[in-house]
């Protein structure tokens, strides 16, 4: 398996055990709601994001 670079930001730093599996979730801002998970598949660990719109424009 090849090091990354880096300076390869398209390449994460692993997660740390203890937020594996845990839902984050950041402050709404201009409308949008935005949710992740770091989970861990095999020796590759995945993180999903989600965006969702609340209907509540501020700023």
């Amino acid at each position: 398996m090849a090091t990354p670079m880096k300076d390869d930001s398209s390449v994460l730093n692993m997660p740390n055990h203890t937020t594996l599996n845990h839902l984050a979730t950041s402050s709404i801002k201009n409308g949008v709601l935005a949710t992740s998970v770091s989970t861990r598949y095999k020796a590759k660990c995945v993180t999903t994001i989600v965006y969702k719109p609340t209907g509540d424009i501020t700023g």
